[in-house]
């Protein structure tokens, strides 16, 4: 998207001129012929660049930029104004208010290539707040650092991850909380902004570093922790034959060479174990370790061997075995010790593994990957059943990669990243009239192609992206829903999803509240959806978020209703205008009497509390009649339409009532 330039001058013919100008070179434009006209517009308007003449009546071009610069700094003035002015003009450039002074009479493609440049600067300035914003907001562990490598800034993810206060990291190298790293690396790491960087830190834990937003005088950086240095707890000195990291690879890297049958890595640990530390404290966890790593080496037979991580993490090493049943077979037999509850402190307790394998030679022939690869598997065994042993798989590494490509991609410049809105029409089963439409993000990226929300969405709410996105979102919808009035198009509201981090941040309400008086656009033009399962995570907290916003006038929708909770008791509770059925709830519509029963009755009892209904997911003839029937307000899916570009849903608006009623 182009910027926003504000063009201020008191000369009509100037001001047409300029406009013309600047407009067939692509750009937005708005006007003004006085400074105090100039702050009006600007109260309505968010502009990137100003564009303003300096002799002007009652207000020079200097104090219009120094009103603004007060609020909004990051926008770039600009003086257009005759040489004799110029002694003037310097104390505007010297203090920072005005960006450059521009001379008239112009010429076109100097003045354009200055506008450009000046849309550089904006960037840049911005780009400080977007790294604000991720800081706050991330969850994964960021810092800022100069050029030079020296810390500016960190979140409160890697205070926690580093236990290390804030104000003492300021402004110190961030090699010295790198052990045994070059200097140069990390320079050479931090000119090169596509390379990650594997090192330790000073806790002597394995980390990667890698780029995420980049500007002239700041880098932002993500910390992630991988696995901490291999060594032996003193609690477990008293073990022999219990294998370190080193002698691991050691031992592997020998049984490959001998390609004596298939050899396995398997790596496993304590599922729940934070809870487990919480409940018995450190001293008694350890001695727990302890125990577990006795009861392993225990069932040990020839050509097994155990080897100690770090924290409750070890590694089994199966030699020489004939197939992958016998590996699976051995791991069984290794823990069958822990089948029944461990007496531990005095209690019983039972105890269950995350636990991944690999295999060399299938999956690897480097020893340090297979016991990579078995930790990413384990990694990703979360919350599985007891005795399921996940195997490694390309596809997991594939994954994580896809990940990290997504996430770096989603710091990005918005505009120029591929996103773009689709709109799927919800129409009135009463008139067969398309009277709302729910907005829908699409992400077609320049290189990785079409992504779906269900990747990149849970990515983006972890980074802290989806802030700055969701702004974005409702931006363009309000921006789109104003050109559908322009046009005279005739539609009620709206739908627009946001997440619950988005609804958590202080700004929210009053940032809505700027967006729909620049697009003059009433509040109960737009419905924001939200999902049931976010709102019933903290009744309290979403009675007060929802209410803030039912202030404003804005409708509230409480998405995929009947995935979860289910009850219109908390519908009671909540300011809630409408529910929107779950396309569960609807998939054995035609064919089950008992579906037919409950979304009747939920329909009914919706009325009753004088909701909307809404149901999505209408994929066949039999569906819309039976809602009809029942009295649903508003129907959406793919029977009617699958989301629309603006352009075909525009098409769509224009045939009224809809066709397929």
């Amino acid at each position: 998207m182009q910027s926003k330039i504000l063009i201020v001058d008191d000369e009509a013919a100037v001001l047409r001129s300029l406009e013309r100008l600047i407009s067939r070179a692509g750009y937005q434009v708005i006007t003004a012929s006085s400074g105090a006209q100039a702050l009006a517009l600007l109260a309505d308007n968010t502009v990137q660049i100003i564009l303003s003449d300096f002799r002007m009546p009652l207000m020079c071009g200097n104090e219009l930029l120094k009103a603004v610069k007060k609020h909004s700094p990051q926008v770039v003035g600009l003086i257009l104004s005759a040489y004799a002015d110029f002694d003037a003009v310097v104390e505007s450039l010297n203090s920072g208010i005005a960006y450059k002074f521009l001379q008239k009479p112009w010429t076109d493609h100097l003045l354009l290539a200055e506008i450009q440049l000046a849309e550089l600067e904006y960037k840049r300035r911005a780009q400080p707040d977007l790294h604000t914003q991720l800081l706050i907001s991330s969850q994964d562990a960021l810092l800022e650092v100069d050029p030079q490598g020296q810390i500016l800034r960190v979140n409160a993810a890697l205070t926690k991850l580093w236990q290390l206060d804030g104000n003492s990291l300021y402004q110190q190298p961030l090699v010295n909380f790198l052990l045994e790293l070059p200097t140069e690396q990390l320079a050479q790491f931090l000119i090169h902004q596509q390379t990650t960087l594997l090192c330790l830190d000073h806790q002597h834990h394995e980390i990667e570093l890698s780029h995420r937003s980049s500007m002239p005088n700041q880098l932002l950086l993500k910390l992630e922790r991988l696995e901490p240095l291999p060594q032996f707890s003193s609690d477990l000195s008293n073990l022999s034959n219990l294998l370190n990291h080193q002698q691991a690879c050691q031992l592997l890297d020998r049984y490959i060479a001998e390609q004596r049958g298939l050899t396995a890595a398997a790596v496993l640990d304590i599922d729940n174990f934070s809870l487990i530390n919480d409940a018995l404290g450190y001293y008694k966890t350890d001695l727990l370790i302890n125990k577990v790593a006795n009861l392993l080496q225990q069932q040990l037979e020839p050509g097994q061997h155990l080897v100690y991580l770090s924290g409750d993490k070890f590694a089994l090493i199966y030699s020489h075995c004939a197939d992958e049943m016998a590996i699976q077979l051995q791991i069984s037999e290794s823990l069958s010790v822990f089948d029944n509850p461990l007496m531990h402190d005095d209690r019983l307790v039972q105890l269950n593994f995350n636990l991944g394998y690999a295999i060399a030679p299938i999956d690897t022939i480097t020893p340090e990957k297979l016991l990579k690869y078995a930790n990413l598997a384990c990694r990703t065994n979360r919350n599985n059943q007891h005795h399921f042993y996940m195997r490694f798989e390309q596809a997991i590494l594939d994954s994580k990669k896809q990940q990290f490509e997504i996430s770096n991609a989603l710091y990005s410049n918005i505009d120029n990243n591929g996103f773009s809105l689709n709109f799927q029409p919800k129409i009135s089963l009463t008139d067969g009239k398309i009277r709302q439409a729910e907005v829908l993000l699409r992400w077609n990226h320049p290189k990785m192609g079409s992504i779906s929300p269900a990747l990149f969405i849970p990515i983006a709410e972890r980074d802290g992206q989806i802030i700055r996105i969701g702004l974005w979102v409702i931006e363009q919808s309000l921006s789109t829903l104003a050109d559908f009035y322009h046009q005279g198009l005739e539609l009620e509201r709206l739908s627009i999803n946001v997440s619950g981090r988005q609804l958590q941040e202080p700004g929210f309400g009053a940032e809505l509240q700027q967006l729909l008086s620049r697009y003059q656009i009433k509040p109960e033009q737009i419905e924001l959806e939200v999902t049931e399962t976010y709102l019933m995570e903290d009744l309290q907290l979403s009675y007060t978020v929802l209410s803030q916003l039912h202030q404003i006038g804005v409708r509230i929708s409480m998405d995929d209703f009947g995935t979860g909770y289910s009850s219109l008791a908390y519908l009671t509770k909540l300011p809630i205008d409408e529910v929107k059925l779950d396309r569960s709830l609807i998939t054995e519509l035609s064919s089950d009497l008992q579906s037919q029963g409950m979304v009747r009755n939920i329909i009914r009892m919706a009325h009753d509390l004088n909701l909307v209904v809404t149901a999505e997911g209408i994929e066949t003839q039999e569906q819309q009649q039976l809602l009809k029937l029942m009295d649903c307000d508003l129907i959406q899916g793919y029977y009617y339409s699958k989301p629309l570009t603006k352009k075909d849903f525009v098409a769509m608006l224009k045939q009224q009532p809809f066709a397929g009623e």
